[in-house]
Formats: structure tokens, C-alpha cells, sequence
């Protein structure tokens, strides 16, 4: 697995994305800069399964992170990446609002070839976990 700090790291402070002006900051440069993201992460985002956790859709570093590896998403070889997503908080949105939009959403990351988990990060692991028990792999 490859795991890029975006938004910087830790042991090295000056990389990090904290404030507003940072973010924003960020967004310019990534807009601007092509060269932004190292090769080696590039060559990940198009040859690997992309897991995309712990993101809510109405997030804007989801949104500028999506819309960012979009391309690198289209020239993928991988078969398919997943996104687990929160269902909407009951009560906020009608069954048929709520409906509407996971069918949007399976179909805006279904040309993406992105298959969306409907569920938290636990339960999505939770699954995933049994359904490797249940595989030869798992064995």
C-alpha cells in the first residue's frame, strides 16, 4: 500500500495544510502545478484499487480531491475502487430524497468505476473481513 499525506505530515510542519490561507494556498498550487503529485504516486492512482475512507460527499477536500484524480481515474487500469459513504442522518432527508441520492451518486462514481459501500468505515471492514474469511484467501 502507498499512503500520500496530502495535506502534509506531521515530522515535516512547513508541509502541512492548517489554515484557511494554507488551503487555499493548496488549491491554487494543485490546480496550477501538474507536477504537484510525485510519479510515483501517479503511477499508483493509475494502476492500483483506490480505497477512498472517512470522506463525507459534501466535504470540499473530498470534492478538490476527486476532482483532482479524476484523470488519473479515467487512464486507470485497475477493475475498480471503492468509497465508503455515510448513508444520510434519518430524519434530515425523505426515503425518497435519500434514494435519489445514492442512485445519483452510484451512477456519478459508477463512471468512474468506482463502487460505492453504503455504510461507516467500521461496518465497511466489518464486511470486508468476513467476506475474507469466507474466500479461499482467508483460509
Amino acid at each position: 500500500p502507498v499512503i500520500f499525506h496530502l495535506h502534509g505530515h506531521f515530522e515535516m510542519p512547513e508541509s502541512m495544510v492548517l489554515t484557511r490561507d494554507d488551503y487555499l494556498d493548496f488549491l491554487i498550487k494543485i490546480s496550477k502545478d501538474q507536477d504537484l503529485i510525485p510519479p510515483n504516486i501517479e503511477a499508483a492512482l493509475t494502476s492500483t484499487s483506490l480505497l477512498f475512507l472517512g470522506y463525507s460527499l459534501t466535504d470540499w477536500n473530498f470534492q478538490v480531491l476527486f476532482r483532482s484524480i479524476v484523470g488519473y481515474l479515467e487512464k486507470s487500469i485497475a477493475r475498480s475502487h471503492i468509497s465508503v459513504q455515510l448513508v444520510p442522518e434519518e430524519g434530515k432527508t425523505s426515503e425518497e430524497q435519500e434514494e435519489k441520492v445514492r442512485e445519483y451518486l452510484d451512477n456519478y462514481f459508477g463512471e468512474q468505476k468506482i463502487q460505492v459501500f453504503w455504510g461507516t468505515c467500521r461496518e465497511f471492514v466489518t464486511e470486508l473481513r468476513r467476506r475474507w474469511e469466507e474466500s479461499d484467501n482467508g483460509k
